[in-house]
């Protein structure tokens, strides 16, 4: 076993970019790269994607891998709703997160990864949960309303589990957003349960 991989044993990630390794490596960058792709190919590293490294006796944390690729990302939508708030009665097939970069997906270790594109100025709404960002559930259905306006998800009004909510904070992220149709929709939904 490498040196370079006992320093990694060492630290508490589950998977590391090429700026982590730098860390923890004397050597140069183009010589890292060299030393990392050997290591792939002895099967010491797995490779989950580009610049990005995983010891093979650990387990893969989806979500904070999720979060790390999709970076500025945090948890969301049907995910979270389920997963970290059980505010949803159906589990989702895929993560899904917000994120200010680029629509994409992609599957790793068999877990489909949904990465949803979000303006800069409506990333917000979420909160820090074992080092990785999830969205409050009222957040949640912000972002649930907002792809569904333009025809990428439905919100599943009998699946939301509407009492664990707090329907004030929801009409109050309604209106942070300043989009009249998230306003009249969540004053809808909020009108019909109370």
């Amino acid at each position: 076993m490498s040196q370079l991989v006992k320093k990694l044993e060492q630290l508490p990630k589950s998977s590391f970019s090429i700026e982590d390794v730098s860390k923890v490596s004397d050597l140069p960058r183009p010589s890292l790269r060299v030393a990392l792709h050997r290591l792939v190919k002895k099967g010491e590293l797995l490779a989950l994607s580009k610049g990005l490294y995983q010891l093979p006796n650990r387990p893969i944390d989806a979500e904070a891998l999720a979060c790390e690729l999709g970076y500025p990302a945090y948890l969301s939508l049907e995910w979270a709703l389920a997963q970290h708030a059980g505010v949803l009665h159906q589990l989702p097939r895929s993560i899904e997160l917000m994120t200010t970069g680029r629509t994409r997906e992609l599957e790793m270790a068999g877990q489909l990864i949904r990465f949803h594109h979000l303006k800069n100025d409506l990333f917000w709404g979420y909160r820090l949960e074992e080092n990785i960002l999830v969205a409050e559930p009222e957040k949640a259905i912000i972002d649930l309303l907002y792809l569904e306006r333009v025809g990428l998800k439905k919100l599943q009004t009998d699946e939301i589990r509407w009492e664990a909510l707090d329907l004030k904070k929801l009409m109050r992220y309604a209106k942070r957003t300043k989009k009249i149709y998230l306003i009249e929709k969540v004053r809808t939904l909020t009108t019909a349960r109370s």
